[in-house]
């Protein structure tokens, strides 16, 4: 088996590289787009005249990665970062020799502490009325800061929103009509957040409401089901 870390080869030689050695984990999942790496921590020894340096980089898809995409950002450890952001973190260590390369600093571990980027919270409340061939919806703003849109889901039955084109993308506004409705038919309604990182990292639904398209209604006022 071939043996490569710093401490074989001294082992093995009793004496380690002159120019030190480099480690790279593999590619660490947080499970969320756009978490954000907020502190790295490790626990290592460092005898007289010897050193190290961190590094970090992340991004969404790591099969797309190279040896210098994304770009590796110096960390110190124990420090508050920014700027690292996304799904997948990876992390590089060096590690520099005395200056007789006898000495190597010898790693225990390396802890990553991360804010997993949540979906937004859907609108509190969510408002319908029914018009000609068409429902007006409107709703109050997500509580989350970062919400960058809504999608307006529907369909015919109540927590089924299975309707051709939805969920409909109604960006940032607090309103929209859906069109192209059949008069007399109830139809169900629910609306979410989303952040971003783009419609599919959407939130959970609001609560449902519904509405009754009527022929020789105008623009009724929307009405809330609670």
């Amino acid at each position: 088996a071939t043996r490569d870390s710093l401490q074989e080869r001294g082992a093995l030689s009793g004496m380690y590289p002159s120019a030190g050695g480099r480690f790279e984990t593999q590619p660490l999942d947080s499970g969320g787009r756009l978490s954000r790496l907020e502190r790295l921590t490790v626990r290592m020894s460092e005898p007289n005249e010897t050193g190290s340096a961190f590094f970090a980089r992340a991004g969404e898809n790591p099969y797309e990665w190279t040896d210098v995409y994304p770009q590796w950002i110096t960390v110190i450890p124990g420090n508050t970062l920014s700027g690292i952001q996304g799904r997948y973190f990876q992390i590089a260590g060096e590690l520099y020799t005395d200056g007789r390369a006898r000495s190597t600093p010898i790693l225990s571990s390396i802890t990553l502490e991360y804010q997993k980027d949540d979906p937004p919270w859907p609108p509190v409340k969510v408002f319908a009325g029914g018009a000609d061939e068409s429902v007006h919806l409107q709703w109050k703003a997500s509580i989350d800061s970062d919400t960058a849109g809504y999608l307006v889901y529907y369909g015919e039955r109540p927590g089924e929103y299975l309707a051709a084109g939805s969920p409909i993308d109604a960006g940032k506004t607090l309103e929209y009509t859906v069109n192209g409705l059949l008069n007399g038919k109830l139809y169900y309604f629910s609306v979410s957040a989303y952040d971003l990182a783009g419609k599919e990292h959407n939130g959970p639904l609001s609560m449902e409401v519904s509405a009754r398209p009527r022929a020789g209604h105008g623009s009724s006022a929307p009405r809330s089901n609670y």
